[in-house]
């Protein structure tokens, strides 16, 4: 189900059955017009003075506002989603010498250590919903050599112990001056492994982050990372 918005009343050739269209009504104002069947009806949703007159309005799927209605607009109370597409970040703050190790970074703000070699408790995330990463953005504190940064998105498939990695991506020539400067990983810039064709984990899988440098860059210091991952989020 979706609902759109409209510019002047749909005629009821227009619409699909079960379509929700929303637009003003010369005589009634901001309205919501729907199929069913044979007839089509409409439900007025502001009153002459624009105050809305929803205490709630629940959509069961994917709705679309296009926000080109010239003088009403939609402004409900309890506007809630049983099914929906948003951006979320996730903290990876930790304290640790990397050295040349691939590490697995922390998915919690205690600011410990990383884990080598496999994702862990704290190293791993189990996805709630559908997720795919987006970017990650790093800040070291202080450090004492150039050097490339190898990051990959790693999972395990939900009801498996076997972790695979899903693509990688080397960031080049972080010099020892950029301490205390961010730099961006996006995930369209990861070499996707067949057979993944996404840097995507699904719910109930465990998603993971590694850094590995080519050079040592510094003794134990302060790595400062958020991770921003698209969500779709389904309560049904």
């Amino acid at each position: 189900m979706s609902i759109e918005t409209r510019n002047s009343v749909p005629s009821r050739s227009s619409l699909k059955e079960g379509q929700i269209v929303i637009a003003k009504d010369p005589k009634k104002g901001l309205s919501m017009f729907i199929k069913s069947g044979a007839e089509t009806y409409s439900i007025p949703i502001s009153s002459a003075t624009k105050e809305n007159v929803f205490d709630s309005m629940t959509i069961n799927g994917n709705a679309r506002i296009n926000n080109k209605l010239i003088s009403d607009t939609i402004d409900t109370r309890n506007l809630s989603y049983t099914k929906f597409t948003d951006y979320r970040t996730f903290q990876h703050n930790f304290n640790d010498d990397i050295a040349t190790t691939k590490h697995y970074i922390p998915w919690n703000p205690s600011g410990g250590e990383g884990e080598q070699v496999n994702m862990r408790a704290f190293t791993s995330y189990l996805a709630p919903f559908k997720m795919t990463f987006y970017k990650l953005l790093v800040r070291p504190s202080t450090l004492i050599a150039t050097s490339d940064y190898t990051f990959t998105i790693d999972f395990v498939k939900d009801g498996s112990i076997t972790q695979y990695e899903l693509g990688s991506y080397t960031h080049r020539n972080v010099l020892l001056t950029d301490s205390e400067t961010h730099f961006v990983v996006n995930g369209s810039d990861f070499l996707i492994n067949a057979p993944y064709d996404s840097l995507t984990v699904n719910t109930g899988d465990k998603a993971g982050i590694s850094i590995q440098a080519s050079v040592d860059p510094s003794n134990s210091i302060y790595w400062i990372m958020t991770s921003v991952w698209k969500v779709e989020v389904d309560l049904s």
